[in-house]
């Protein structure tokens, strides 16, 4: 089970705590304000037009977030810096880690504002060019009997949309009365829950996007810690885009061989780099018929392909695509490698927040930002939390345990208090048996002579993993089981679990903000985290929620 959000993250972990050699990787390191202000003023960048602005503000008012609409108008100013995070516009701006990165975000803005005296602008990018439609629509609840739903296994890309398309595109209008049912019967009920669904019911009102819906779900949250919001689609920042994507296009071997020197250096360093790119692509997708598709390099032609099917939908020279860039440039969008670099050639950025993922990419995109010419920011990590809420807290009080203790060590707690259970204790108790028998004879297994031989070595470690991953699972079906039946003891055991550790992965990663509603809405739920979270702790934090 992993409760640590920083776990199988080595190379975040270091790059936090100051371990290791990740912070080798970058330039500037955190808390390095100075040198920070002093290569954004040295670089510079090209202030924003009041026309460019107004259309910032309006995306902005048209998701309600008019705190946020009034920041636009800084990024006019000579003197603004900016602090930047983002997300792909999850369903219902789920999980929890999205808001985290945004009040982390706010939080620094504020703090060295106060402390360089210069207007720091907090911005979240909402990157609705993904297309990644399953990954986009979990978004998982704790329902009234305890189990976790998935509401967005009931939400569609719309009537007639493919996939490959990008989630500015994809329409809610045919799913915002199934999600509404849905979330209707499964969330715990009372006053405050009411409420919250009325609001998410007036986000998903016609006519609702990904995007849309996301934005203004989000504005709610950060009611009262203005964040200005940022669409990529917006014919502002694909005109402000045109520079990066034309090198792009004109020097895409040098971004393959950048990545790929860094790539190298990370594995020498001990670190598993995330960033794996095919020699003959160019990093950059273009908007074919609806579809986002990849650019690969075919000889002195250029292919555009559908990234779902493999199908080419379009063959271009370089003068070609260049000639199209001017004049259509919504139709271009970068990506994992050129899209910070695009988002910090275009905004007055000192800083990204950003969770152990994204500190692993900027590690490995630090020449590309050199190769264009823009300047490199500070990398801050967000805030990680588990939230305990009164009623966790109780269940835990009962079992005479704490939040941390079962952090620490949940597979401990279970083998302890779950064999106790008097309807599932002695399923339950099987399973750990089963589970030490098997282990025991796959170690037997390994020491033999025989295993050692590679093929059989790699077989059996594969097999190993099954086995572990197959019979954790059946361990937490029981646990799931047990919320909604089990003895008092073990309901309250399985209900914490599924609380702080839910599909015994970390609570941030997978619930929903939406999970806390029964006793606070939106805004109020923002800012009791605003309150009880240290922003400037980077290492993961318990706070029990009043």
């Amino acid at each position: 089970m992993n409760t640590d959000p920083l776990n199988s993250r080595g190379f975040a972990r270091d790059y936090i705590t100051g371990g290791g050699n990740a912070r080798a990787f970058f330039t500037i390191q955190p808390g390095e304000w100075d040198k920070a202000v002093a290569a954004r003023n040295e670089t510079g960048w090209e202030t924003w037009t009041a026309a460019d602005a107004a259309e910032l503000a309006q995306f902005n008012r048209a998701a309600d977030n008019e705190a946020g609409a009034q920041l636009a108008r800084k990024l006019t100013e000579p003197g603004t810096l900016a602090i930047v995070t983002g997300q792909q516009p999850n369903l219902l701006a789920s999980p929890l880690y999205i808001l985290y990165k945004a009040l982390t975000t706010w939080a620094w803005a504020r703090k060295i504002s106060i402390s360089t005296g210069r207007a720091v602008v907090p911005i979240f990018w909402i990157a609705s060019d993904d297309h990644d439609f399953a990954e986009l629509r979990q978004c998982s609840i704790v329902d009234i009997k305890g189990g976790i739903v998935n509401v967005g296994d009931v939400v569609s890309r719309g009537q007639g949309i493919p996939p490959a398309t990008p989630a500015y595109s994809w329409k809610l209008d045919d799913s915002a009365e199934r999600l509404k049912n849905l979330l209707t019967r499964s969330m715990p009920r009372s006053d405050v829950a009411i409420h919250t669904l009325e609001i998410v019911a007036d986000t998903l009102k016609a006519p609702a996007t990904f995007e849309s819906a996301f934005a203004r779900l989000l504005a709610h949250f950060l009611a009262e810690t203005p964040v200005l919001l940022l669409a990529p689609r917006l014919p502002c920042i694909r005109r402000r885009q045109i520079g990066v994507i034309s090198k792009e296009l004109r020097d895409s071997h040098q971004s393959f061989g950048l990545v790929e020197k860094a790539r190298t250096q990370l594995e020498l360093a001990g670190y598993k780099p995330l960033i794996q790119r095919a020699p003959d692509t160019v990093n950059l997708f273009l908007l074919t018929n609806g579809i986002r598709c990849r650019l690969l390099l075919r000889g002195n032609r250029i292919i555009a392909q559908n990234p779902a099917t493999k199908q080419a939908l379009g063959e271009y020279t370089l003068s070609e695509l260049l000639v199209l860039l001017e004049s259509s440039p919504e139709r271009f969008s970068p990506n994992v490698v050129t899209r910070p670099v695009a988002q910090d050639a275009i905004l007055p950025t000192i800083a990204y927040v950003g969770g152990p993922g994204e500190i692993t990419y900027f590690a490995q995109i630090g020449a590309v930002y050199e190769h264009f010419g823009v300047m490199r920011p500070m990398i801050l990590p967000r805030c990680f939390a588990t939230l305990v809420d009164v009623e966790t807290a109780d269940s835990l009080s009962k079992i005479g345990i704490s939040a941390q203790d079962l952090l620490r060590a949940p597979d401990a707690a279970t083998a302890r208090i779950m064999p106790a259970d008097s309807h599932w204790g002695e399923l339950y108790t099987g399973a750990l048996d089963m589970e030490s028998a098997m282990l025991d004879r796959i170690e037997k297994l390994r020491a033999s002579e025989p295993a050692h031989h590679p093929h059989i070595e790699a077989a059996l470690a594969k097999t190993t993993r099954s086995i572990t991953r197959a019979l954790a699972s059946f361990k937490r079906r029981i646990e799931r089981h047990c919320a909604a039946n089990g003895s008092t003891t073990g309901r309250a055991l399985a209900g914490a679990l599924t609380m702080l550790t839910p599909l015994g992965a970390p609570q941030e990663r997978i619930l929903s903000p939406l999970c806390f509603a029964r006793d606070y809405t939106p805004a109020s739920f923002a800012a009791v985290l605003r309150d009880k979270l240290d922003f400037e702790n980077p290492l993961p934090q318990i706070i029990l929620l009043p």
